[in-house]
C-alpha cells in the first residue's frame, strides 16, 4: 500500500509538472517571435523613418529600430491562418489580411485566411473569419489583397469578394461595388478589385477593369473618374490594376499604378 501511494503521488507530481510546463509553453508561444521568420515579402509599410511593416510567407512582422531587430506575429500570436497579403497601418491601429493555399477537386486553390486587427500596434490581436458578400458565398479565391482605412472605416479589396467596407472594426460588412452596377464578378471585371489607396477622404480602387476614384469615402463613383486602357487621353498602361501608390512632392501629389493586361 505504502509503494502505491508513493507511486500515485510520483505520477501525481508528473501530470501537474508537465501542465505547468505546458501552460508556460503557451505563455511563451503567445509573445511575438525574435526576428523575420520568412524570406518572402508580400507587403511593406513605412511609417517612418525607423518603423517599418513587412507582410511575410511566415506573419507580419515590424522593426522599430530601421531593420536592426524585428518582431513577428503569426497564427500563435492571434493573426489568420496562412501568409500574410495585406497590411494597412494608421497611428496605433494595425490590419492584417492572410490567405493560404488548399487542395480542392484535385487543384490547388487560394484561400481567405481572414483578416485580424490591433488597437495597440501588435500587443495583442483579434481575428474576424473571411468576410463574406453574402451568406453563401465561398473564401475560396476570396483572397483580401489590399486594405485601405478612412477615418473610422475599414475597406478591402478581396479577388472574388469585391470591395467591401466595415464600420464597426469588422463585425459587419458591406458591399460596395466602385460603380453603379449591383455586385456580379462575373460579369463586371471592376467588381475584381486588387488594389487600394487611401489619400484623406479619396479612395483609389484598382480593378481588373481599371481604377475607379471616390472623393467622398466611397459614396459616390463619378463615371469620368474612371480610367482604363482603351479610354481617355491619357489611358493607363492596362487594366488589371495590381498595386496603387503615392509620391509626395512639393506642391503636388502624384498617384502610381502598377498594370498588367487583363483580356488583351
Amino acid at each position: 500500500m505504502k509503494k502505491l501511494m508513493i507511486i500515485l503521488v510520483l505520477v501525481f507530481a508528473y501530470q501537474a509538472q508537465a501542465q505547468i510546463l505546458s501552460k508556460s509553453s503557451y505563455r511563451f508561444e503567445s509573445e511575438p517571435l525574435s526576428g523575420l521568420k520568412s524570406n518572402s515579402i508580400t507587403d511593406i509599410v513605412v511609417v517612418d523613418k525607423d518603423t517599418i511593416w513587412v507582410g511575410t510567407g511566415k506573419g507580419v512582422s515590424k522593426t522599430e529600430d530601421g531593420g536592426q531587430t524585428w518582431l513577428t506575429f503569426t497564427e500563435k500570436q492571434g493573426i489568420g491562418k496562412g501568409g500574410v497579403s495585406a497590411i494597412a497601418v494608421k497611428d496605433s491601429l494595425v490590419w492584417v489580411a492572410t490567405a493560404f493555399d488548399s487542395v480542392i477537386l484535385g487543384e490547388h486553390q487560394a484561400v481567405g485566411g481572414g483578416l485580424s486587427y490591433s488597437t495597440d500596434y501588435g500587443k495583442t490581436w483579434t481575428h474576424i473569419p473571411q468576410p463574406l458578400p453574402f451568406g453563401n458565398w465561398t473564401i475560396v479565391n476570396n483572397v483580401t489583397y489590399d486594405i485601405a482605412i478612412i477615418d473610422s472605416t475599414i475597406w478591402i479589396a478581396s479577388f472574388g469578394g469585391g470591395l467591401m467596407k466595415s464600420s464597426d472594426m469588422g463585425k459587419t460588412w458591406m458591399v460596395r461595388p466602385p460603380d453603379g452596377y449591383n455586385f456580379n464578378p462575373d460579369e463586371y471585371l471592376s467588381h475584381r478589385v486588387f488594389s487600394l489607396l487611401a489619400v484623406n477622404d479619396t479612395l483609389w480602387v484598382g480593378t481588373a477593369g481599371g481604377i475607379n476614384v471616390s472623393y467622398d469615402g466611397g459614396e459616390t463613383w463619378p463615371t469620368e473618374m474612371m480610367f482604363t486602357h482603351q479610354h481617355g487621353d491619357f489611358p493607363i498602361s492596362g487594366n488589371f490594376v495590381v498595386a496603387l501608390g503615392l509620391q509626395k512632392l512639393q506642391g503636388k501629389q502624384v498617384i502610381w499604378a502598377a498594370t498588367i493586361n487583363a483580356e488583351e
